[in-house]
């Protein structure tokens, strides 16, 4: 399994990881941490990802960065998706896909949200 943390405060999705991405594109492009470091993205693609409680997350546009030190999936990014509905209340995320009726349930701390990459 790999860990991935949402953050509220992140505006794109981004891995450390290569090895399941779909579509990939090769690109450059600088990234800027909260802390004002900076990693640099060197691919972007798609992933789907396997919820432990048997839902799937599907992220476009996912940056790959080698040395970023986390899997972050951008609440803001998920917003502007049509097919999820975000509901933060009690420091407590809930996740809703509106087509299957999944749901994921995370607290708002740095636990991260255990996933199952697919293969």
């Amino acid at each position: 399994t790999e860990s991935w943390v949402f953050d509220t405060g992140a505006t794109t999705h981004v891995t450390n990881n290569d090895r399941f991405l779909t579509d990939v594109v090769n690109v450059t492009q600088t990234i800027k941490v909260a802390d004002c470091s900076t990693a640099l993205a060197t691919k972007t693609g798609s992933l789907i990802l396997q919820i432990e409680n048997g839902g799937t997350l599907v992220l476009f546009n996912v940056l790959y960065a080698p040395t970023f030190n986390r899997n972050i999936i951008s609440a803001s990014k998920l917003m502007k998706n049509p097919k999820y509905q975000i509901l933060i209340t009690n420091n407590n995320l809930k996740l809703y896909h509106i087509e299957n009726k999944n749901s994921h349930n995370s607290p708002l701390n740095c636990e991260p949200m255990q996933v199952i990459p697919p293969g």
